[in-house]
């Protein structure tokens, strides 16, 4: 958690480097398309289905929060 906080941190006071931006822009975009369509959803499983990749996906992107993110 509190490498999480400081990743926020660095990102507020643009310390984050381009990798690191790109990352975040593109997980950001991946978890509105994945609440947008477990809202469509049809079913129960369906939506659980787009819950679950979108926490796959916040969970690659805290495990890349262990390599270097400030430029």
């Amino acid at each position: 958690m509190a490498r999480l906080l400081q990743f926020f941190d660095d990102y507020d006071h643009g310390r984050i480097d381009e990798r690191a931006r790109r990352d975040y822009a593109e997980l950001s975009a991946r978890v509105e398309i994945a609440t947008l369509n477990m809202e469509g959803a049809e079913t129960e499983q369906e939506a659980a289905q787009h819950w679950n990749n979108a926490a796959a996906d916040i969970l690659r992107f805290l495990q890349g929060l262990d390599e270097p993110t400030i430029h």
